[in-house]
């Protein structure tokens, strides 16, 4: 089994590396003829693009069948968990991304709109606005978002967060939207970090280095705690599919 899973994680390794290679080459030949390439924004995009792979790489590792397993648990059983203890009255908002954006988004203190943050993004983002979930569709959040089931980078984040106002609470599912939050200004609107055992020293770090409270960083079974220590998360793991994104990430 150990052998598999290191050959698995060599050639998955391997292909990222061609990849980023053949992303790389690509835009060189794009920005030698000032041609962009159809089906992307701008220039900007390819490079970000290119940047995330690289990042991905950088925290790649082989599997970890313990933390896989973790992972799926949380899967099949915090949603549920969410919509039963968090109360009516609390409106929290959920946003999930890959482990190497939650650094960026620890260490800048900020969280926003991709078209803020980055000067471009899909045709359904808003800016001074970021799409969330709220505690009935978490799911979506948890399956798409977080890189919940990739095997050979650790588990995302999901932010915890407040709406600023009412014109931030009126907005439902399915698609939930929330203005920009700057963690320094408005400590308050920062709930939780959520991840999983691996990343919370990390994760501290980061909200450390961002000038975020590190006690707001859960793993998924104290952050439920919060709300009801008698909870009992080592239920049995039903064989559920990942349901389908909705809309843009979030």
């Amino acid at each position: 089994m150990f052998y598999r899973d290191a050959e698995k994680y060599k050639t998955y390794k391997s292909e990222l590396i061609s990849l980023i290679k053949l992303r790389r080459r690509s835009l060189r030949k794009a920005m030698a003829s000032k041609v962009i390439k159809s089906g992307t924004t701008n220039i900007t995009e390819d490079k970000y693009d290119i940047t995330c792979l690289e990042k991905e790489l950088e925290f790649s590792r082989p599997t970890k069948s313990k933390d896989m397993q973790y992972r799926k648990r949380q899967y099949c059983n915090f949603p549920k968990l969410i919509k039963d203890f968090v109360p009516d009255d609390l409106p929290l908002r959920f946003h999930g991304c890959p482990i190497y954006i939650a650094r960026d988004i620890l260490q800048s203190g900020w969280l926003s709109s991709p078209k803020d943050r980055l000067e471009f993004g899909k045709p359904a983002d808003i800016q001074g606005h970021f799409y969330v979930t709220t505690k009935n569709n978490i799911r979506y959040t948890i399956a798409s978002y977080m890189d919940s089931f990739a095997k050979h980078i650790p588990a995302g984040c999901v932010f915890v967060l407040l709406p600023k106002d009412e014109n931030d609470i009126k907005f439902v599912e399915p698609y939930c939207i929330i203005s920009n939050v700057n963690f320094r200004e408005e400590p308050v609107r920062l709930f939780a970090v959520i991840t999983t055992p691996e990343n919370i020293e990390r994760v501290k770090e980061w909200a450390v280095a961002g000038g975020v409270d590190p006690t707001k960083v859960h793993d998924f079974d104290s952050f439920i705690k919060l709300f009801d220590r008698n909870i009992n998360q080592n239920q049995p793991v039903a064989s559920t599919p990942p349901p389908k994104p909705l809309g843009t990430a979030r």
